[in-house]
């Protein structure tokens, strides 16, 4: 999930590295990032210094 190019949806313009690119500045800084997620529910991203 958190890899270059991971695109999990058809938008258009989506290049797949926004959430790699929040996870390595995340993990920069000391913190962490995890995530729970449920079909037709939702997503959490939890994110812990």
């Amino acid at each position: 999930m958190f890899k270059p190019n991971g695109i999990f949806h058809s938008g258009s313009d989506s290049k797949g590295v926004g959430l790699f690119m929040t996870k390595t500045q995340i993990e920069t800084f000391g913190g962490n990032i995890s995530v729970k997620s449920e079909p037709n529910i939702g997503t959490t991203f939890t994110i812990v210094f």
